[in-house]
């Protein structure tokens, strides 16, 4: 950690801790009725506080022009690397168990451009809606892009493989406004109305959403449609039915979905990662993955999954600091 970063951290502690200290104690001596009313009251005031930051940000930045706007976004992350301290042990914990050869500085530092890139994501995000064509063509050079091509010329529809890595929202995005729409499987967020306006967002830049648990009518018509389905594989989730991997050299809990539909379907899984670069970005589009096919269902499953989570974790090794390494992703799901 840099030596100013340090003193700010320290000195954000030393005010923190008596208060923490405090709280904890009352806390202690409330009752359960009034502990939940508290959480829950509170939880109303954190959602309306981030709708209103939200868009705040979101007409502000259109104040200001595009480049500054990430700009700021990467000192918003860096703020927030400073402050929440929960986020950024785990963040850095995670990194260290990842990468043991690693020094304590090097770990410090990824971990800050993990926040930074983040913070950045989130103003390029807002800045979707003046993203037009030509200018995001500028910004985002795809490479490899005759390989989707290719692959849709089989009209059997197309997987995309990828991850939370770069700015994952404007790999769909490139590829939505350059003549390939793609169909996303995501989880519903917390917030009805922020839920709304994120896929009203999304929908801009060509990119739909099917929410997690909707009929699987919705996925296999996208390849009947010979449209692209996005997966994303490289979050926990307890909810989805699953397959234990290695990932970084420690078991985590994968969804198996893209797996089974493999075993189904002969559908080409393509790899694609953005890379955040000094100047813009680059889409990576890869070959084809070549399913493995076994006897056994259950162990072609399995397989195929743990090589779909090498294929992003290759990529994770490459760029470290573009991943989202606060995330629990070793997690164990709970037995009922």
């Amino acid at each position: 950690m840099e030596e100013g970063s340090g003193k700010i951290h320290a000195g954000l502690v030393s005010v923190y801790s008596p208060v923490q200290k405090i709280t904890g104690l009352l806390w202690e001596i409330y009752p359960i009725s009034l502990k939940v009313y508290i959480l829950k009251f509170w939880q109303k005031i954190i959602r309306a506080l981030i709708r209103i930051l939200i868009v705040f940000n979101y007409f502000t930045v259109k104040l200001i022009p595009f480049k500054a706007a990430v700009f700021i976004g990467g000192c918003l992350g860096r703020i927030v690397w400073l402050v929440f301290g929960r986020e950024r042990a785990g963040c850095v914990e995670n990194l260290r168990k990842s990468f043991p050869e690693k020094s304590e500085n090097e770990i410090a530092g990824i971990s800050k451009e993990v926040f930074m890139n983040q913070g950045k994501n989130y103003m390029e995000l807002l800045c979707f809606p003046r993203l037009k064509k030509n200018r995001l063509n500028k910004y985002v050079k795809i490479q490899n892009e005759e390989i989707i091509r290719k692959a849709l010329d089989g009209n059997n529809g197309v997987i995309i493989l990828t991850a939370h890595f770069g700015n994952w929202e404007l790999l769909g995005a490139a590829l939505g406004t350059n003549g390939y729409p793609l169909w996303v499987i995501a989880r519903r967020i917390y917030d009805n109305i922020l839920n709304k306006w994120l896929i009203n967002l999304r929908l801009t830049r060509n990119i739909h959403i099917i929410q997690r648990g909707e009929s699987p009518k919705e996925i296999l018509s996208v390849f009947k449609r010979n449209r692209m389905l996005g997966v994303i594989l490289d979050q926990y989730s307890s909810r989805v039915p699953g397959v234990f991997v290695d990932f970084f050299g420690r078991q985590c809990y994968t969804s198996n979905g893209l797996a089974s539909i493999v075993a189904k379907k002969d559908i080409p899984v393509i790899p694609c990662f953005i890379v955040r670069q000094k100047q813009g970005h680059l889409l990576c589009v890869g070959e084809p993955v070549e399913p493995i096919r076994l006897d056994d269902r259950e162990a072609e499953i399995r397989e195929n999954t743990q090589n779909y989570t090498k294929v992003i974790e290759s990529w994770i090794r490459k760029h470290p600091s573009q991943w989202v390494w606060m995330h629990d992703r070793w997690k164990a799901p709970k037995i009922a």
